[in-house]
């Protein structure tokens, strides 16, 4: 009887655990919900968070907070999101190759992306590559490379950190291409296109929105845009896949929440994102932005982010690069 009793006991606390659950995922949300983005403002990222924010406010019936926690290669805003309360009152917003590259860069990391994370949805997918001031004495790839070799170590290329797109093209160019380029490291994508601008350095690995303005202004120039297609706003410059030079790691923009947020909170969000890519304001960024809207389920982020690790594992090993202590 004892034991049967202590049966009893334990099934009604697993039940009222789960009824909790489903109520409190029934009132969700009942306040505020904070979006971590993991870099410094004014960069593409954070203006998509930004705009995002406003729509799914809209569509969830709360405010949706911006709050930029930018260092330490996004391990300060990651990991600040990953150590959160389950409630779905704090998710945060990412570059993939800071969960896909980053565990291959470091030996260390405040937390373990599958382990400590869940998705939410791909929200955009930017088109992205290699641009230069525009007074650099070349125009295209070959002559960036031809140029590279034959001034060692005079071309300054701008990175916000290691376990990134852009470190990992640089490697490339360095490595696999046999061009000597100096890295510059920066804290966000903002820093590095200022440095950019102001002379400091000649590269950097950027979104395309972010430059595009300035392309037409005619202070940067387009390089090659990494990825299978060509970008439709700039149709004359070359792919690094039409190139022969792609990694095949992508540069895609994820909404995550800690790891044990309930299933049900998880999908509500997700709705709530997905329906907030078909907002015509988002649609107008994304747009303006050089942008693919995306929208995916649960499983698909989740997938992908398992496929892109070992990608980028796959990348590292070819470029026997040893992870940071």
């Amino acid at each position: 009887m004892f034991r049967i009793g202590r049966f009893l006991q334990a099934a009604m606390l697993v039940f009222a655990a789960a009824s909790g659950g489903a109520v409190h995922s029934q009132t969700y949300p009942a306040k505020p919900i904070r979006l971590i983005v993991p870099y410094t403002a004014g960069g593409t990222l954070d203006l998509v968070a930004r705009t995002f924010a406003e729509a799914v406010s809209r569509g969830i019936g709360q405010p949706v907070i911006i709050d930029n926690k930018a260092g330490g290669n996004t391990f300060i805003g990651m990991g600040e999101c990953a150590r959160a309360q389950p409630d779905g009152y704090t998710l945060c917003i990412i570059n993939s190759d800071a969960l896909s590259v980053a565990p291959s860069a470091f030996t260390k990391m405040p937390y373990v992306p599958t382990r400590d994370l869940t998705g939410i949805s791909i929200i955009a997918a930017p088109f992205a590559g290699v641009f230069a001031r525009a007074n650099v004495p070349f125009n295209d790839f070959k002559g960036m490379l031809d140029y590279a070799k034959a001034n060692p170590g005079k071309l300054a290329y701008g990175s916000w950190g290691s376990g990134t797109n852009a470190q990992l093209h640089l490697e490339l160019f360095n490595q696999r291409l046999k061009a000597e380029m100096l890295l510059v490291p920066y804290k966000g994508s903002a820093d590095v296109l200022n440095a950019v601008l102001s002379g400091q350095t000649e590269l950097g690995y950027f979104a395309l929105g972010q430059v595009l303005p300035y392309i037409k202004e005619g202070k940067i120039k387009p390089i090659a845009i990494t990825g299978a297609r060509r970008a439709p706003q700039l149709p004359n410059i070359q792919t690094m896949a039409e190139l022969g030079v792609d990694l095949g790691v992508k540069s895609e923009f994820g909404i995550y929440a800690p790891a044990a947020t309930p299933s049900q909170i998880v999908q509500k969000l997700n709705s709530v994102f997905v329906g907030a890519v078909r907002d015509p304001k988002v649609q107008k960024m994304l747009s303006e932005q050089s942008m693919e809207p995306l929208g995916t389920t649960v499983d698909e982020i989740n997938k992908a982010m398992k496929v892109q690790r070992e990608t980028a594992q796959l990348v590292y090993k070819d470029f026997n690069l040893k992870p940071i202590d």
